[in-house]
């Protein structure tokens, strides 16, 4: 009966009737370490050095603002969100940390209940912040699924989704989506905004490009300032991708400067002007 599926129509009473009576929804502590990452820094790196050397730095604001306007992901250009989308979160999370848990799903091995990874869901580019830039060390707090009644020590579990909607009193949409057996419950918060959100990052990285001619450890980037900006990493894929998603958000003097030396400093990324 469940296979990889969402159901569209199915509601809150839906899914209570159909999980599993040990199977709960709330929110839990969890130690990094113990979490399955869905993150691939050489990739990452590829598809942002991608953006930052394509024609997109040369195209202006209203080209960008057409993709994004009503935009679905699954339609934008190659390669085109992840830069900008990585920029964004990385903001919120250095600077203000994500308002909202992210999802956490228990995916147990067909050889029984505690044999299996957890798996954050949704929060696919939240994950990939947070590995980046976090302590693997850090408890953080996740809207779980426990699948099959895993055991969990849950803070608070929702039963009603009037408690739900109580609690977090924001906006919301829940899919239920028949997996391992069970319907799993998948929650994204203002997910409608995303578009919107990705026009300030891509306004201010089309400003410093405009200000400095750019290269990341002697490799040019597609820029048309007077002034030279360079940056210094150690070399390596997920080093330079640090770097990237920090550079639209550089120079507390800029207009949407944010960062400033000590925060390069601290994933060892110098800026040289």
């Amino acid at each position: 009966m469940y296979e990889l599926r969402p159901l569209p129509d199915a509601t809150w009473e839906d899914w209570l009737k159909f999980k599993r009576d040990e199977e709960k929804y709330g929110l839990a502590d969890f130690n990094l370490r113990d979490l399955k990452f869905e993150y691939n820094p050489t990739q990452l790196h590829k598809e942002v050095m991608y953006w930052v050397t394509s024609k997109y730095p040369s195209c202006n604001l209203d080209w960008h603002a057409k993709k994004l306007d009503g935009c679905d992901t699954s339609d934008f250009p190659m390669y085109y969100e992840t830069f900008l989308k990585l920029s964004w979160l990385t903001k919120i999370y250095l600077k203000e940390s994500f308002k909202y848990p992210m999802g956490l799903l228990w995916f147990p091995h067909a050889k029984g209940i505690d044999r299996g990874n957890w798996h954050i869901h949704p929060g696919g580019g939240r994950q990939k912040v947070v590995a980046m830039f976090g302590d693997r060390d850090q408890t953080m707090e996740f809207l779980t699924f426990n699948t099959y009644g895993k055991p969990v020590k849950f803070k608070k579990v929702f039963e009603r989704e009037e408690d739900f909607k109580d609690y977090f009193n924001a906006p919301y949409g829940i899919s239920y989506v028949a997996d391992k057996g069970t319907l799993m419950p998948h929650c994204l918060f203002n997910s409608t905004q995303n578009n919107n959100s990705l026009i300030e990052p891509l306004k201010a990285y089309l400003n410093i490009i405009h200000k400095y001619k750019i290269d990341i450890n002697g490799n040019p980037l597609k820029s048309f300032g007077d002034k030279t900006l360079s940056i210094v990493t150690s070399g390596d894929p997920e080093s330079e991708l640090r770097a990237l998603v920090l550079l639209p958000f550089y120079g507390e003097e800029s207009t949407y400067g944010i960062y400033n030396e000590s925060d390069y400093r601290k994933y060892e990324i110098q800026i040289i002007t």
